[in-house]
């Protein structure tokens, strides 16, 4: 059986969750957030705590233990974890071994700053993941781009 996803209340209404799971065994969560499918996960969210299910089992994958989750692109996606974002592979395990005050995917790439320097998060020929900042960000943010 395919996981099903249907809006069960209004996406406005954050008093209640608006969106039902219905996993492989037959399972229902309700969620307030579910996100697109990208490299077989979905971010989810109830209330203030955020997670990921398998796209194809409906099955949480982790502990709903970041307060903002990303879509997943090329590999890896933002999360937030405390108050830094750091960017983790399909795994949930950190690529890179810093927090950044933001961080968000940006047209298929994953962007983040720190200490007002923005970059993107570039692979090495060998595998190993790098901060490939260019620019200062210009004013200041309250959160995600």
């Amino acid at each position: 059986m395919a996981i099903k996803i249907e809006k069960i209340g209004r996406y406005d209404d954050f008093t209640k969750p608006s969106i039902q799971v219905t996993d492989e065994t037959g399972k229902k969560t309700s969620y307030d957030y579910v996100g697109i499918e990208s490299n077989g996960l979905r971010p989810i969210r109830i209330k203030n705590d955020c997670g990921y299910i398998d796209a194809k089992t409906g099955k949480e994958v982790c502990n709903r233990i970041y307060s903002w989750t990303d879509n997943f692109c090329n590999g890896i996606a933002a999360v937030k974890f405390g108050k830094e974002f750091w960017i983790v592979n399909t795994n949930l395990n950190p690529v890179i071994q810093e927090g950044f005050h933001d961080a968000a995917e940006v047209m298929g790439r994953v962007m983040v700053r720190k200490d007002n320097k923005l970059g993107f998060i570039e692979i090495k020929d060998d595998g190993n993941y790098f901060v490939n900042y260019y620019g200062k960000a210009v004013g200041t943010y309250n959160s995600t781009f």
